[in-house]
């Protein structure tokens, strides 16, 4: 959008990426009127900064079917903005769609695992050349304690 925008438009662009993507709750005074600024000087950006708040509301529901209604319906709108961007997010959406909706029905997720996972990959880069598995093990072990 900034590229493809005339001057003026991009004074008001300049420096809001991450206040697009930042929680609006957590904007001080001075980026929340930042950020007011970059959403009027464009439509486009106006409209997918809506998508992207409504689609971030479908997590704090609690209900699986409601959830499931308002992501179909997210779908729906997203596709009729016709960015192309937009449309390769929707496409993974509507791919893990079962895998989104299970969210609701658990609440769980693997960032525990993902967080082993990295830690372990990360013992494993200090650990070049470490002489046998039973060494790796004992420095895994030492790693995540008791």
């Amino acid at each position: 959008v900034q590229r493809a925008a005339d001057a003026d438009t991009r004074t008001h662009l300049k420096g809001c990426r991450w206040l697009l993507v930042k929680n609006p709750t957590d904007l001080t005074d001075e980026e929340r009127e930042h950020l007011a600024a970059a959403l009027q000087a464009t439509t486009e950006l106006q409209t997918n900064y809506d998508l992207k708040e409504d689609f971030r509301a479908i997590y704090t529901l609690t209900d699986p079917d409601v959830a499931a209604q308002r992501l179909t319906e997210w779908v729906a709108q997203a596709q009729t903005v016709g960015h192309q961007a937009l449309q390769k997010f929707v496409t993974t959406v509507e791919n893990w769609r079962d895998e989104i909706l299970s969210f609701f029905a658990s609440r769980g997720s693997n960032g525990f695992a993902e967080g082993v996972n990295t830690k372990i990959k990360l013992i494993l880069r200090r650990a070049f050349g470490c002489p046998n598995f039973t060494h790796l093990r004992l420095r895994i072990l030492v790693a995540f304690g008791p």
